[in-house]
């Protein structure tokens, strides 16, 4: 899932708007979307990076402001990166 796929409205924003809850609740989704995949409980994956349950659980349903450490630590154990870009709004 990238950002152009998962498309945002708010009453306020145009679609496609990008802001920090946003972003929070796409990383979120697609962590989830990860655990899931692999069949993986939210205190395996503790238990494997040493996170705490709920933290993972905050960050799946963006309930919390992003820890970027916890966010790293999972990406790793999923064997996967994060790529932010940054392009023209004609882009999008």
């Amino acid at each position: 899932m990238t950002i152009n796929s998962y498309k945002h409205t708010t009453s306020t924003k145009k679609e496609n708007t990008i802001d920090g809850y946003y972003v929070q609740e796409l990383i979120g989704k697609l962590l989830f979307e990860e655990r899931r995949k692999r069949n993986k409980t939210i205190k395996q994956v503790s238990s494997n990076t040493k996170i705490l349950p709920k933290t993972i659980d905050e960050i799946e349903i963006a309930r919390c402001k992003p820890h970027w450490d916890a966010i790293a630590k999972l990406l790793k154990f999923y064997d996967k990166k994060l790529e932010i870009k940054i392009i023209n709004k004609d882009e999008i």
